[in-house]
């Protein structure tokens, strides 16, 4: 529920805990700032240079600079024109932006993924991404899930997931699970079969705290003969 249908984003306004992303929110959301930001990092965005768009090859063949008998003017989408040969700053009225005045648009990157695959089933570009520079490396608890790759082979939807950090006692069933049904949800949407699901985590552990918790598991299921040796073999002599 919290990954497909984003049962938690409310809390990243309405909490006054601490809760600084959800899965559902940074994937089929994704901003690269939001106005909940602002509490823990603050840009203040400086304008581009006149005299850097003006020399700019690649607006100049794309034909975004039209020159006049006073003046060289920057035309953007919509109508928005700016005059080169004034500070943009006297046009708008302002030297710099605060980026949490911003409302960035939203990106539904399912909806993206789905797309890519509906046009080019081979597609090495259909993923989503979760992190967001600005803001998590600033955070105590940013996301774990990095990265979602997806693509059709054989007719069959193949996944890939990157983890830069997992809790593989409380946390590892659950994301997987998620994961799977976002797989499904994909993969129905295309028509196709679900293919296999490869999931890496850069760093899978166990936390100190839970060592306990995990030696009466390991401990249970080896009385009722549910331990694999495969398991037994790998198990710590502290926890023997």
């Amino acid at each position: 529920e919290e990954i497909l249908e984003g049962t938690n984003d409310h809390f990243l306004w309405e909490s006054g805990l601490s809760f600084p992303y959800s899965y559902h929110n940074r994937i089929f959301n994704y901003v690269p700032f939001a106005v909940e930001d602002t509490i823990n990092a603050y840009y203040d965005v400086d304008l581009v240079n006149n005299s850097f768009i003006k020399n700019h090859q690649k607006l100049k063949e794309a034909e975004k600079l039209k020159e006049t008998e006073d003046s060289t003017i920057w035309q953007l989408k919509n109508g928005v024109e700016f005059d080169l040969d004034r500070k943009i700053s006297n046009q708008i009225g302002i030297e710099k932006i605060p980026l949490g005045i911003l409302k960035f648009p939203e990106i539904n990157q399912i909806e993206y993924i789905i797309s890519k695959l509906e046009e080019a089933p081979y597609s090495r570009r259909a993923q989503a991404i979760t992190w967001r520079p600005l803001i998590d490396p600033f955070h105590v608890d940013p996301p774990c899930l990095q990265r979602i790759w997806m693509r059709i082979k054989n007719e069959q939807l193949i996944m890939q997931t990157t983890w830069r950090s997992r809790d593989l006692f409380r946390a590892w069933e659950a994301n997987v699970n998620g994961m799977v049904r976002l797989q499904k949800m994909v993969a129905d949407r295309l028509n196709v079969e679900m293919g296999s699901y490869l999931d890496f985590s850069n760093s899978l552990h166990i936390y100190g705290n839970t060592i306990t918790e995990v030696e009466d598991l390991l401990n249970r299921m080896e009385k009722k003969g549910e331990l694999p040796e495969s398991i037994k073999s790998l198990r710590p002599k502290s926890i023997n």
